[in-house]
């Protein structure tokens, strides 16, 4: 007799799988909100104070549905045209951080986002209320079927934290930038070219 032949130890085996996806799936929803909330940011001065559009608020109690919806909306669909104009009688600076990609790629990260929300409120609204732990065949059939689900998670929260290694990446970049006489010199030169 096997560790997992025990019904007591499936019983155990599966709700720590449970806890092991529900956790993945916060995270998944963390970085989303994240990734949203630094995905298109704007600061500009009025009155010598400077403003930001940051709004964490907008996003903290959205679902992980909403937050996967604006996360496709704002970083593959969040590019401005080259030649906005801008009022130019305040300092502003606007940064926008978008993933290039085709529109069958972003077809492809829609329709296996969607489906990682399906999973999720299918395991937490449906599948543990209906669950019989008792029975050692549900038990395993859950078990094999949270292992193929957190390998999809756990794909999904990878490619989430490159994304954000990048942009952290290039949040240092751009402030060694700002930081840089580079930066002062054109607007300077912006400046009295107005």
């Amino acid at each position: 007799m096997t560790e997992l032949d025990n019904k007591d130890n499936l019983h155990d085996e599966a709700l720590r799988k449970i806890g092991r996806n529900v956790v993945n799936f916060q995270k998944i929803e963390a970085l989303l909100k994240v990734l949203v909330l630094y995905s298109s940011v704007d600061f500009q001065t009025r009155d010598n104070e400077v403003t930001h559009s940051l709004n964490e608020k907008s996003i903290r109690n959205r679902s992980l549905g909403e937050a996967a919806s604006k996360f496709l909306k704002n970083l593959f669909k969040n590019r401005v045209a080259e030649n906005e104009e801008l009022d130019c009688s305040e300092l502003h600076i606007s940064i926008r951080f978008y993933l290039d990609m085709d529109a069958e790629d972003v077809a492809k990260e829609k329709v296996e986002l969607e489906r990682l929300v399906s999973e999720r409120n299918q395991l937490i609204h449906k599948d543990l209320a209906s669950i019989d732990f008792n029975c050692v065949n549900s038990c395993r059939k859950l078990i094999l079927k949270l292992d193929e689900q957190n390998s999809r998670v756990l794909d999904k929260l990878n490619q989430l934290k490159d994304i954000w290694e990048t942009f952290n990446q290039m949040q240092k970049e751009l402030l060694t930038y700002f930081q840089s006489d580079e930066l002062l010199a054109a607007l300077i030169e912006a400046k009295i070219g107005t």
